[in-house]
């Protein structure tokens, strides 16, 4: 009976190791991949990934057959065949092979910054008058580019966000989020408005910020609300998964504007009236009018 046992464990170890081929299935190859490119980490609901210095998210959103994956990166939906080759893993054309852990570039975990305490007068209002002056030209910039969209325009946009992203990481590292108590309304929703459009790189101070922004401005008293949210449907859709509050449009090839992915549609205008926001349609007749020249914005994207 051992005898025949062992011989058993043998040939089913034995079959283990062959050599795999054909469609990858998501739950299959959960863990950390790497290849020339870099690596990437396969966790239950999502794919993380560093893409030209950023950290990439995509939620998965299903598998359909023969090994396509669909995810949703900011908002969008991307489609990816991944098939076994072998112990590599091939997705399109990357070649990847299994590696012990993820690199700790695909962590996503809030950075360290400093404690919320009294600060003198003259810092305080030196602090507020660098946040309008950053905020100003970063408004500008973003003008021009939706204005003209030309290279020229975009490099403008990113020299001015990347400029803003580090003077506020340095800030906020020495005295912690620029909170309403110090420093006001204003420049606290200017705050977040620049580390909300700071992307990717900015993933670490986004989620350290996040507990003190939600104390700020999540509520119907501070004026701020519509700040936080535009703030927090962009994390959403920046982690994969979709926008709590309906803040974020894009258009499709067409022109045509639409509603980025949007959890329990249903309930909205509940959450945004909680806050003390104003109902869906009505911000997205008003987004229409100063974004799409009139066009009506549709609720359900071209593809989920």
């Amino acid at each position: 009976m051992r005898v025949r046992t062992f011989a058993i464990f043998l040939f089913l170890a034995a079959c283990s190791a062959v050599p795999r081929s054909g469609p990858a299935h998501f739950s299959d190859v959960r863990g950390a991949w790497s290849d020339e490119s870099g690596a990437m980490s396969i966790e239950p609901s999502r794919i993380v990934t560093r893409e030209a210095g950023d950290v990439i998210v995509r939620g998965f959103i299903r598998e359909e057959p023969n090994g396509v994956w669909v995810l949703r990166r900011w908002g969008r939906v991307e489609r990816w065949n991944a098939a076994f080759d072998g112990d590599s893993l091939v997705i399109g054309a990357r070649r990847l092979h299994r590696i012990a852990a993820a690199a700790d570039e695909l962590r996503i975990e809030p950075m360290q910054i400093g404690r919320i305490a009294p600060l003198p007068e003259a810092r305080v209002k030196a602090i507020v008058d660098e946040i309008g002056s950053r905020n100003a030209r970063e408004q500008a910039a973003l003008r021009a580019e939706v204005a003209q969209k030309n290279d020229e325009t975009s490099a403008a946009v990113q020299e001015v966000e990347a400029g803003n992203l580090r003077w506020l990481t340095g800030v906020v590292k020495e005295i912690g989020w620029i909170d309403v108590g110090r420093f006001g309304m204003k420049a606290s929703s200017q705050a977040t408005i620049i580390l909300k459009h700071s992307g990717g790189h900015a993933l670490p101070l986004i989620l350290a910020a996040l507990p003190q922004i939600e104390r700020d401005l999540a509520n119907r008293e501070s004026k701020g609300f519509q700040s936080y949210e535009v703030f927090f449907d962009a994390l959403q859709l920046q982690l994969g998964g979709r926008q709590r509050f309906g803040t974020q449009l894009a258009a499709d090839s067409n022109g045509n504007p639409f509603v980025l992915p949007l959890e329990d549609p249903g309930h909205v205008d509940e959450r945004r009236a909680a806050i003390g926001d104003m109902p869906l349609r009505e911000y997205l007749e008003m987004a229409a009018k100063v974004l799409y020249k009139g066009k009506t914005v549709s609720l359900t994207p071209p593809e989920e």
